[in-house]
């Protein structure tokens, strides 16, 4: 589950950065190099963000492989963004999921916080 997290989390952030942004009427250089490449610096550094201020708030190590997944995630999402653009289901529903891992996942900050 806790590697699928990280995968969706991207997905979702990068989808709706795609749709708010147009990603679909990108010209089609930009949308087989400018996109792809924006993914991957946007889940690099959103991922890389995140597992740091794990370390720094619980302890936990960095996690290469939490910054790998979420890489993953953003570049689905943005391509995804491309061939299926403002689609109210991917975006509302898979935001909506994406809201309950993040709680999920800060329930378990805390948990281990407060140990």
């Amino acid at each position: 589950m806790r590697n699928f997290y990280h995968i969706f989390i991207g997905f979702t952030v990068m989808y709706i950065i795609g749709s708010l942004t147009n990603f679909s009427t990108f010209t089609t250089e930009s949308k087989i190099i400018g996109v792809p490449l924006a993914s991957l610096v946007v889940g690099l550094f959103g991922g890389f963000v995140w597992e740091w201020l794990q370390g720094v708030t619980i302890g936990s190590d960095l996690d290469k492989k939490d910054v790998l997944r979420s890489v993953i995630g953003t570049f689905l999402g943005g391509v995804t963004s491309i061939f299926y653009p403002d689609s109210n289901i991917i975006m509302f529903g898979f935001g909506a999921i994406s809201l309950v891992l993040i709680i999920a996942d800060f329930r378990i900050y805390f948990k281990a916080k407060n140990k």
